[in-house]
């Protein structure tokens, strides 16, 4: 057993004892309101800079709010990765077809929706992207986009849908990986890694362009990885101790805020930034604060961070975000774009208003009519 796996493993039987005297489940997970409204931050960064309006705009542009999609794959490796090993620790391995059923149950019924509407909507303006439907109802839009197949147009208002692909592969692959390499799981991680930070650079010695670069799985696998590590080390006891020291102290907690801002300021834009120093330096440098900033929100929940994003609005924005993330491209169609100007009279900021208040509109309908009904039968799926 490698040095990492027995670290541990004795640190996982260190967290039985402990969690048996507490009369807790080891391990145990709990739902973390903060991570809800850090999903609120990574969806308003995203829906910014996709320009809904000049305030908002703006912001986003200059946040690179891009870089939100990124992390959002942080929270979900940790979220998933610590689901799994919840599970497995109770029951001593993890079921991965009711894992599978719950993933469906949270993701396919309202992304097939909103894509029948959108496609509903295509014919409505005359257009003809048919491919594009079939690319993303079988979650292979990013792979379409770096291979430069051409059958996902911008037309279509489904570019967006690459990362939901991103996503999708990971939970196929991942939960396997796991159930595989058990207490190597920690040095799996890392090794992922590292591999994905060399292969990164090895393409851009090879000039491939940037899009080949920014939204495949083999390329934004250390997004999600990242969230496992977080994962794998909160839940080793002597990890946890020293990240909750660390962050304990103010300058290191404001610190992890502070230099996720100076990140996402200085990362700039794959399209147009030198490519080495950006795959180099600039992007792991901003995963790697998201990554610290996490840490930060679970080791200080109480803090004045963790009390705002655990905040009831942002915890509902949060819980929001998918449904967000799905729907906020409709506004910015021109037939949609000119319905928004005329109802406002060309006004730039009602209009910004209108944009937000109808994406948030349609996600609530999706979430509360669509989503919820559909989460309320994961617990028949769960151990």
């Amino acid at each position: 057993m490698s040095t990492a796996g027995t670290l541990l493993k004795r640190d996982e039987k260190h967290l039985q004892i402990l969690a048996t005297a507490k009369g807790q489940s080891p391990n145990s997970f709990s739902y973390i309101p903060a991570l809800d409204g850090l999903r609120a931050l990574a969806i308003l960064l995203v829906m910014g800079f996709h320009q809904l309006g000049p305030a908002t705009g703006w912001l986003g542009q200059k946040l690179n709010g891009w870089a939100g999609v990124d992390l959002f794959f942080i929270i979900s490796g940790f979220l998933i990765s610590s689901i799994l090993m919840k599970e497995r620790d109770r029951e001593g391995t993890f079921n991965l077809r009711n894992f599978y059923v719950r993933r469906w149950l949270r993701i396919c019924p309202a992304y097939y929706l909103f894509l029948a509407l959108m496609f509903v909507f295509m014919l409505w303006r005359g257009q003809h992207d048919y491919s594009a439907f079939a690319i993303a109802g079988f979650y292979l839009s990013n792979i379409d986009m770096a291979a430069g197949w051409g059958l996902l147009p911008a037309s279509s208002g489904l570019m967006h849908t690459w990362s939901l692909s991103v996503e999708e592969q990971f939970y196929l692959l991942w939960p396997a990986t796991l159930l595989l390499v058990k207490d190597s799981a920690l040095k799996v991680c890392l090794s992922i890694i590292a591999t994905v930070y060399f292969w990164r650079l090895a393409l851009v010695t090879l000039g491939v362009p940037w899009l080949g670069i920014s939204v495949g799985l083999d390329t934004k696998l250390d997004s999600l990885m990242l969230g496992v590590l977080a994962a794998l080390l909160w839940r080793m006891p002597s990890a946890q101790i020293a990240i909750k020291n660390f962050f304990s102290n103010p300058l290191m907690h404001w610190g992890s805020v502070a230099s996720t801002i100076a990140a996402l300021l200085f990362l700039g834009h794959p399209a147009l930034a030198e490519p080495t120093i950006f795959w180099a330096l600039k992007m792991p440098g901003t995963l790697l604060a998201m990554t610290a900033l996490l840490l930060a929100i679970l080791a200080n929940p109480t803090s004045t961070l963790g009390k705002f994003l655990s905040w009831r609005p942002m915890v509902f924005v949060g819980q929001l975000s998918y449904s967000l993330y799905l729907w906020h491209v409709i506004v910015n169609f021109p037939e949609t774009n000119a319905i928004f100007e005329s109802l406002c009279n060309h006004r730039r900021y009602l209009v910004e208003f209108a944009k937000y208040a109808f994406c948030f509109a349609i996600a609530s309908g999706s979430f509360y009519l669509v989503e919820r009904p559909f989460l309320k039968l994961k617990s028949r799926f769960s151990s």
